[in-house]
């Protein structure tokens, strides 16, 4: 076995913020003693790691925000047994008493009692209290910048550019293998270096321990996103490519960034952006024989006007998508794109509990939109009458979308 190069200081320091003890460091290395890491450790003046690095506070404010210790852990990137040693350390034994009006939880019948915040705010549309959630504030406005921690990260596309820029920032490890997704089947590459990039690929998330690694064959990237549960309601995805817009079928969402800002998510966990407008689309009618959620997305497209939906949030509504399964509506909002959207949400009701239950006992924090909620437009469509639509394949012009 060839003898392993002695990592550089840096390197060691980021390992021991990332894995603590020398002994996780070794099992992250791979070939290597922990006596030997801590040899290393010793001999380039890096003190044992001090397990002091949570605050009493921090766990405060975790537990009563989530009040479960496997979702506070995923937000400090440890595991569910180290979170319950840390609130125990400090004295939180009891489930927290949520006694303000912004802290009141409903239960709406989701895994493990799948809760929602009851927020003071009256006017915010899904994707506002998405946002502000994961900006850490209550309130969020339109047009406002802020910055963000993703809920997922998803490198469906180019994911060698990503990972080649993520090499060029000289930083070894991820900012949380926990929540990064790679599926090698969506990649888009020659067939004469394929094999050379998808090698790269896999190095890489077996390198860095990526929870979520899918294998060519295993099936289409967002598509697995939302069958594994690794996305859920009320939660924030982002990605490189429209087709980030699907995960609002189960009332997630799922923003496109550019590519260059992935690298800097992949390091740092955050990413700056501004918070959308937001369209209200309400649907009713009974679907008619023969037609599906395609037609129903090329008609929208072709009824709307030009800047009605562009770069917006698109929420539907209507006795019409009440009635679709998830399936149904992954093919609603992965196809907003053609609508010039940013990102497409269905609000999450019964099915999409039913569909999260069959596949995680995970708790989630649903967002749902306040009755007052003020959006940029409100479309109705009625699909009483609604025939089959085709359009020419490739085409950006809704023009060409026609009925059968």
């Amino acid at each position: 076995m060839p003898r392993r190069k002695i990592p550089k200081k840096a390197e060691l320091i980021q390992l021991q913020k990332l894995y603590k003890t020398d002994e996780k460091i070794a099992e992250r290395l791979g070939n290597v003693t922990p006596q030997l890491v801590g040899y290393w450790r010793r001999k380039k003046n890096i003190p044992k790691h001090s397990f002091a690095k949570f605050s009493a506070d921090e766990i405060r404010e975790l537990w009563e925000r989530f009040g479960d210790d496997y979702r506070c852990g995923l937000e400090l990137g440890i595991s569910r047994a180290a979170f319950y040693n840390w609130r125990r350390r400090y004295g939180f034994k009891e489930k927290p008493a949520f006694l303000k009006l912004e802290q009141l939880e409903l239960n709406l019948g989701g895994p493990q009692g799948a809760k929602r915040r009851v927020s003071g705010n009256d006017n915010l549309t899904i994707a506002q209290k998405i946002l502000a959630k994961c900006a850490g504030v209550e309130k969020v406005d339109v047009n406002q910048p802020i910055e963000v921690e993703p809920d997922l990260t998803v490198l469906p596309e180019m994911a060698e550019q990503i990972i080649d820029s993520f090499g060029r920032m000289g930083l070894n490890y991820v900012w949380n293998p926990n929540r990064i997704v790679i599926s090698l089947d969506s990649l888009l590459s020659s067939a004469e270096n394929r094999g050379e990039i998808n090698k790269k690929i896999r190095d890489f998330s077996r390198r860095q321990n990526l929870r979520y690694f899918y294998e060519s064959g295993e099936g289409c990237c967002h598509q697995l996103v939302v069958e594994k549960a690794n996305i859920l309601p009320g939660q924030l995805a982002v990605g490189s490519g429209s087709r980030t817009a699907s995960y609002g079928c189960i009332g997630a969402l799922g923003l496109d960034i550019d590519k260059t800002e992935m690298a800097n998510i992949l390091a740092t966990g955050k990413i700056e952006l501004r918070v959308p407008q937001a369209v209200r689309m309400t649907i009713n009618g009974r679907i008619p024989k023969g037609v599906y959620a395609r037609d129903i997305v090329l008609f929208t497209a072709k009824n709307l006007e030009g800047e009605a939906t562009g770069d917006k949030v698109v929420e539907f509504y209507g006795t019409t998508v009440s009635q679709m399964s998830i399936s149904e509506r992954f093919t609603l909002t992965n196809m907003s794109s053609l609508m010039g959207a940013a990102a497409a949400v269905v609000p999450f009701d019964t099915i999409t509990r039913r569909y999260i239950l069959r596949r995680t006992n995970m708790p989630y924090r649903p967002a749902l939109a306040d009755r007052n909620a003020i959006y940029n437009e409100n479309y109705e469509l009625n699909i009483d009458k609604l025939t089959p639509q085709i359009s020419w394949l490739g085409s950006d012009n809704n023009r060409t979308i026609v009925p059968v």
